[in-house]
């Protein structure tokens, strides 16, 4: 019986391909002598020309179609799988971003305690997206695992104040989660929780250092423009005598942190003015205002007119900024260095 053999020509139009796909078909079987499509000359095609143009049998056509048919499945598999692996690394790159910023918005209680970085329970509540009682419940269940809490190091528990949680000891909190918890978002949260949350407080210490040089910067900049003068006595320090000059924050630095590096802000008044200030006040630790200190101006130095003139501009600069309460202050707005959480007496 006679073979009867089919055109390169016709067989791409049967199996509806372009020619360059038939003949990257043929270079993929030709390379394997060994897979399941080993064509053989004289067997299954002929070459009818020096450019090596075959003619397929009815059994060397099948096997082209097979093993296009392959490749099609395969490259199919091969795309679903790649964009399924693309969604999951977005879905995974949005998560953590989420993560960080949760972090971020959370940690306004940090504090240092022995060269290490704590959060109250509170916060590490709100980061885990947890609860108070079932954070104490992973407290205990890490306790079963290979690296339980360490008191100092992971922890600590402060009368009046309560617990407060290291970077370190968040990890093990996050890790006594993955273990204990069945939802798989949840396994995910709290995971990347323990993985970022290193990472995302060393970059809040760096804007916090920022922040400060910023502080340090405006006042520098305020004394400057006073020419080291007092603004409010008129005194002047030199090189045989000088005179400590402090940059007073009009706006006081804790419940107005966004002025908190703002020159205008500012004014240069001596140390001993200053104090003299913070005891009108009630002390240090007292909020004031612009207001507050014109009116210690006003009261102590009636014949200075010039500063407040001067305050009376700041006015018109600053206008009338809203106060932030400790509730409300954000991590950004700590003091630097990071205050310290003194552990209980022994």
């Amino acid at each position: 019986m006679t073979d009867i053999y089919i055109t390169s020509e016709r067989l791409c139009k049967t199996l509806n391909i372009q020619s360059q796909e038939l003949l990257d078909l043929q270079a993929f079987i030709d390379s394997d002598p060994n897979d399941e499509w080993d064509l053989k000359e004289g067997t299954d095609y002929r070459v009818v020309n020096k450019a090596g143009l075959r003619e397929y049998t009815c059994a060397g056509a099948f096997a082209v179609a097979e093993c296009l048919e392959f490749k099609k499945k395969t490259e199919q598999n091969w795309f679903q799988n790649l964009i399924q692996t693309l969604i999951t690394a977005i879905r995974g790159h949005i998560q953590t971003a989420f993560v960080r910023e949760h972090i971020f918005n959370n940690s306004s209680s940090l504090v240092q305690n022995s060269g290490h970085y704590f959060l109250s329970k509170a916060d590490v509540v709100a980061i885990f997206r947890s609860r108070g009682d079932y954070v104490q419940k992973m407290s205990v269940e890490a306790q079963r695992l290979e690296k339980p809490l360490i008191l100092g190091e992971d922890y600590l528990d402060i009368p009046d104040k309560g617990i407060y949680y290291s970077l370190s000891g968040m990890m093990k909190l996050a890790h006594a989660y993955k273990v204990n918890i069945t939802r798989r978002h949840r396994k995910d949260w709290c995971s990347d929780v323990g993985r970022e949350v290193a990472p995302c407080v060393t970059g809040i210490l760096k804007q916090l250092k920022l922040r400060n040089d910023a502080i340090t910067s405006a006042v520098s900049q305020a004394k400057t423009r006073a020419g080291q003068t007092c603004q409010v006595t008129g005194v002047k320090g030199n090189s045989i005598q000088p005179i400590p000059m402090a940059g007073h924050h009009l706006f006081s630095r804790a419940e107005y942190p966004l002025l908190v590096a703002t020159v205008d802000n500012i004014i240069c008044i001596t140390v001993e003015v200053h104090n003299h200030f913070h005891q009108f006040m009630g002390g240090h630790h007292k909020p004031c205002t612009l207001d507050d200190f014109e009116h210690f101006v006003k009261q102590f130095y009636p014949e200075n007119t010039e500063v407040l003139l001067w305050l009376q501009g700041k006015r018109l600069i600053l206008g009338n900024p809203q106060s932030t309460t400790a509730k409300e202050r954000h991590v950004l707005h700590l003091p630097w260095p990071i205050p310290k959480l003194l552990p209980p007496a022994q």
